[in-house]
């Protein structure tokens, strides 16, 4: 009887996880389709160079999603609700190859609000990595309603490869709060 209860979890954890990744999907063709990113196929320098002169550039965005091999998932029940969520961590690429965005890693939560139902977050990370200093926030694993992670801080002389301020912070999901 135990076994199966075990199983069972198993089996609710794991469909938790597929939901969650097809709500990233999801959101990533809508994306897609917006025009707002390119998928990983398109998102090259060869594909700029084959329609600069067929479209005006202008209207292609610049930034696109990385090959899926390359996007992380982080499951834990971030909002107590003893529901799997979900943040989904992948560095933006750069279509064009310019160096601007190297390895700017952008963060989605997927939130759970009842079974089968999740909200998307997009900006949540951007008001914390502001109120300590403006650089950026990656994630390194998530623990229930905690996240640990890493603030990158470049300073004025900083080429954009590497930031001089390194901190490891500790982030409760719920509060905001940072330690």
């Amino acid at each position: 009887s135990i076994s199966y209860i075990s199983c069972n979890k198993k089996e609710d954890l794991a469909n938790d996880k597929f939901i969650i990744k097809n709500k990233f999907k999801n959101w990533q063709n809508t994306k897609i389709k917006s025009g707002e990113y390119l998928d990983s196929i398109s998102c090259n320098l060869d594909f700029f160079e084959n329609k600069k002169n067929k479209i005006s550039l202008d209207s292609i965005s610049n930034i696109g999603f990385p090959e899926y091999s390359e996007i992380e998932y982080y499951f834990g029940d971030i909002n107590n609700d003893k529901i799997t969520d979900g943040i989904v961590t992948f560095n933006i690429k750069p279509c064009d190859g310019a160096w601007a965005l190297n390895n700017l890693q952008k963060k989605i939560i997927i939130l759970s609000l009842k079974k089968s139902k999740y909200k998307i977050i997009e900006n949540y990370f951007q008001p914390i990595a502001d109120s300590l200093g403006g650089g950026e926030i990656y994630i390194d694993s998530i623990s229930d309603n905690l996240i640990l992670a890493v603030y990158y801080e470049h300073l004025d002389d900083d080429p954009n490869c590497c930031p001089s301020f390194k901190k490891h912070i500790k982030i409760d999901i719920n509060s905001k709060i940072t330690y």
